[in-house]
């Protein structure tokens, strides 16, 4: 069952990654909207009830404290998607496997000079996976309306390569291809689509 968990340690993470300028109610309050819930009589950071915004989504209290500051080694709370709401999610087949999107972004980057804005890379990935994007993947994911599956998919294809050192993680919005990252796009080129697909 899906599970999105907020342990001290990823806490820890995300607060030294908020600016100065926002303060932890704020970023508490996006993190509780991305997972589909929120905070009723009271505020993100400490007392109120967390009830689900939609009936397909449950919360699961933690066994004690208040999940984030969970003494060590005890489960933090959870919200659990409903059976409805795992039905919604890309059906096993209509998927693109995360290699091909690695292969088409290779090249993509490849053929532009080895790097592209994520502007100019979003509508170009589009138009090369064509026809292989379709039913679920076309459907927006539920934590962010604005953007397809196929394209949050995309992101983490980009993410696996920046871990991988095909990619630079340097530049905000740039999609730039290491020395390395262009020596695996020569070597996808020869070596054609994983999988037989194109």
């Amino acid at each position: 069952m899906p599970v999105i968990e907020v342990t001290p340690r990823n806490h820890a993470r995300l607060m030294s990654l908020v600016t100065p300028l926002m303060d932890l109610n704020e970023v508490l309050n996006r993190l509780l909207d991305m997972a589909g819930v929120e905070v009723q009589d009271g505020q993100a950071g400490g007392g109120g009830r967390v009830v689900p915004k939609t009936p397909d989504i449950e919360v699961v209290p933690p066994v004690s404290g208040s999940g984030m500051g969970a003494p060590q080694g005890e489960p933090p709370g959870r919200v659990v998607l409903s059976e409805e709401r795992r039905r919604r999610r890309a059906k096993h087949g209509t998927s693109i496997h995360r290699d091909e999107y690695i292969y088409e972004l290779l090249l993509l980057l490849e053929e532009r000079g080895g790097w592209m804005t994520t502007r100019d890379i979003r509508p170009e990935l589009r138009r090369r996976l064509g026809e292989r994007l379709k039913g679920s993947m076309l459907d927006s994911i539920p934590s962010d309306s604005r953007d397809p599956r196929w394209w949050n998919h995309a992101r983490f294809a980009r993410q696996r390569m920046v871990d991988e050192g095909l990619v630079s993680d340097g530049e905000h919005g740039v999609w730039r291809l290491t020395k390395e990252g262009s020596e695996r796009a020569q070597r996808a080129r020869r070596e054609g689509p994983p999988g037989g697909t194109s």
